[in-house]
C-alpha cells in the first residue's frame, strides 16, 4: 500500500463520516484548522481506519495528529509493523 492509496482511503472515509469534500484533503491539510475536525470526529475516523486497515491506534498517537499527512504516516508505519510481525 502506498501513500496515495492511504490518502484516498482517508478522503473516502472523511467524506462518508464527516461529509467533507475529498478534494479539500491533501497531506498538508490541517484537520483542526482547515477541516474543523474535533476530537470526537478524529475518534470516529480513527475507528473506521482501524477497521479498514486492520490496525490499532494508541490514544497517544491520535493526540499527536495534526494533518492528513500525519494520519497517512501513522497508518503506513502501522502497516509496516504489522507486515514485519507477520513475516
Amino acid at each position: 500500500m502506498n501513500r496515495e492509496e492511504v490518502l484516498s482511503t482517508l478522503q473516502r472515509i472523511a467524506e462518508e463520516l464527516l461529509d467533507i469534500d475529498p478534494s479539500k484533503i491533501s497531506e498538508t491539510t490541517s484537520l483542526g484548522e482547515d477541516l474543523e475536525v474535533d476530537s470526537l470526529d478524529v475518534i470516529d475516523v480513527a475507528m473506521a481506519l482501524e477497521k479498514e486497515f486492520r490496525i490499532q491506534f494508541e490514544e497517544e498517537e491520535l493526540r499527536s495528529i495534526t494533518t492528513a499527512g500525519d494520519v497517512v504516516d501513522l497508518i503506513l508505519n502501522k502497516l509496516t509493523q504489522k507486515s514485519g510481525a507477520e513475516a
